[in-house]
């Protein structure tokens, strides 16, 4: 079959919100033209989901790339292609915990650059600095799976019943889960 032909005979978009498998399976299989469909359907919220945790645009840039070689390297190991974006979003996370860590072994000077607005004053900015790396420790703090369902619905947007499906967790689970990691989060970040 030929590259066009290989091409019209993927699956196109999503089944109900969640990534088509048989696109996923495809990709499997060596298909670039499906991991690029898989790509475009997954970046902006990898991209939204990296960034939370890491902060630094260009860092988060690195991640991203490094997630989506990994994806590609590792695809051929998944064995749920139901689950895909589970998946990718576990490498997303490690990737984003591994530029974290880099981070950490920086000098001071570069890890606090920041382009702050031009009407905004230099405290000001230290302060929304300051809250943001507060905010991301706390973040960081919570245990894996209060993590992931925070970033998952406030970053990601996702409903409940998509966190549920996408944790493996029944939707009470999921909205229990949530509940807990708020309620550790705001603890954390006001220092009780």
């Amino acid at each position: 079959m030929t590259a066009e032909g290989r091409r019209s005979a993927l699956p196109s978009g999503r089944k109900g919100g969640a990534i088509d498998p048989s696109l996923v399976r495809f990709a499997q299989e060596g298909s670039k033209d499906a991991f690029a469909d898989l790509f475009r359907q997954t970046f902006r919220d990898v991209s939204r989901y990296i960034s939370a945790i890491v902060g630094d645009p260009d860092r988060a840039e690195d991640a991203v790339s490094e997630t989506y070689l990994d994806a590609w390297r590792q695809l051929p190991g998944l064995r749920q292609e139901d689950r895909f974006e589970a998946w990718l979003f576990r490498i997303a996370h490690n990737r984003a915990v591994d530029e974290l860590r880099r981070r950490t072994s920086e000098p001071l000077e570069t890890q606090n650059e920041m382009l702050a607005p031009e009407f905004e004053s230099p405290t000001g900015a230290f302060d929304r600095k300051v809250d943001q790396e507060r905010l991301r420790q706390a973040l960081m703090d919570l245990p894996n799976d209060q993590r992931e369902v925070i970033l998952l619905h406030q970053i990601r947007g996702l409903p409940h019943s998509e966190i549920a499906r996408q944790m493996g967790r029944r939707e009470g689970a999921s909205r229990a889960l949530l509940h807990r990691a708020v309620r550790s989060l705001r603890k954390s970040v006001r220092g009780d």
